[in-house]
């Protein structure tokens, strides 16, 4: 054991031998350690523009079907001729009519929030039809 300048006894270990590399071995084993496992510049930006893709494609997927208005129609004054004639007809009794006329009114008030209900007569053309089944 040896002293200490500060009064501490540490022990040294004298038989320390180390493997001597030269700086220039020394540069390239360092940089060839530290490139792998690590991607390529040409892979993070592939990566990045997947991704920027399927985050965008979804984006748009989300605002069209939650958010965007949509326009459809309504050929309520059609509907309740069709009605009447079959009831007139005999193919519906008086209780069906008014069952009928209040499915079709549900379906008009039961459409989402971002659906606009306009009567067909107004619209030029490319509207959806709301129809009940």
């Amino acid at each position: 054991m040896t002293e200490s300048k500060d009064g501490i006894d540490r022990e040294m270990d004298t038989n320390i031998s180390k493997a001597v590399v030269p700086p220039e071995e020394r540069v390239g084993t360092m940089a060839s350690k530290g490139r792998e496992g690590q991607p390529s510049w040409a892979m993070v930006i592939v990566i990045a523009v997947v991704v920027s893709l399927l985050s965008s494609s979804a984006s748009v997927v989300v605002y069209d079907r939650f958010f965007a208005q949509k326009v459809v129609t309504a050929n309520i004054s059609k509907f309740v001729v069709d009605q009447r004639d079959l009831y007139f007809q005999g193919k519906i009794d008086g209780q069906q009519y008014v069952n009928n006329l209040s499915n079709f009114i549900a379906l008009l008030k039961n459409q989402p929030k971002n659906r606009v209900v306009i009567l067909e007569e107004v619209v030029a053309a490319n509207a959806e039809k709301l129809e009940p089944r």
